[in-house]
């Protein structure tokens, strides 16, 4: 994305539901990471396969395992400052993170104390 997003949801059933919705997509990428990760072990285990065999198969899983990651760093899941999932999520076009509004006004703050020029580096920033 090239602009900062704002979710916001105020009604409190449509929240629930993405709370949940969250919820059950970490759960799902982490289920997922953890069988990479069960495979991982397998084949540094297994002494049947060849150094090159092992070392091949092992970098395949890594790579798989970076792109679970990256996908669930991405996704507007859970805050990258404080992990919650509950709020409403900000993208960060600096950090190219979700952060939720909280935490994004502790991190502008923050950089505003120490001088930073925020028309500059965030020109969007006044209006969210």
């Amino acid at each position: 994305m090239k602009k900062y997003r704002l979710i916001k949801v105020r009604n409190p059933r449509l929240k629930y539901i993405r709370y949940n919705l969250r919820r059950f997509l970490l759960y799902l990428s982490g289920e997922k990471m953890r069988e990479i990760m069960d495979a991982i072990d397998e084949v540094l285990a297994d002494k049947s396969l060849t150094k090159e065999e092992r070392d091949e198969r092992y970098w395949q899983l890594h790579e798989e395992l970076d792109e679970i990651s990256d996908l669930s760093k991405k996704a507007p899941l859970y805050c990258d400052g404080c992990g919650s999932s509950n709020f409403d999520m900000i993208y960060d076009v600096g950090m190219e993170t979700w952060t939720c509004e909280y935490c994004y006004q502790e991190f502008r703050e923050f950089e505003r104390k120490r001088g930073k020029d925020y028309r500059k580096m965030y020109p969007d920033y006044e209006r969210i």
